[in-house]
């Protein structure tokens, strides 16, 4: 798993230690699979700091079903200046739309 997964993964499960539902979007079913194992194997871990009872995961293919009722959306996608513009240009479409 690469660096930036790992630390996405990271964040959601210091999310989920706290309660919150987590929603990931990869259009890689096995980043999705993945996502899901890590999550798993490691969001109980981080719920012992919090004490409370640890959010669920949902993985998506497609962003729009990923943000729907979102609150806060963090993007994580590789460093490559197409991909952030045209994520960040759906996002804001998507968002748009809900407002």
């Amino acid at each position: 798993m690469d660096g930036f997964k790992l630390t996405s993964l990271c964040i959601a499960c210091c999310w989920a230690s706290a309660g919150y539902n987590i929603r990931i979007r990869d259009p890689s079913e096995q980043q999705r699979n993945d996502a899901v194992e890590y999550f798993n194997a490691n969001v109980a871990s981080y719920a012992e700091a919090t004490g409370k009872t640890p959010g669920k995961v949902a993985v998506f293919v497609d962003l729009e079903s990923a943000v729907q009722d979102a609150w806060l959306v963090f993007e994580v996608v590789p460093e490559k200046l197409n991909i952030k513009i045209e994520t960040f240009a759906e996002l804001e479409r998507l968002v748009s739309a809900s407002l």
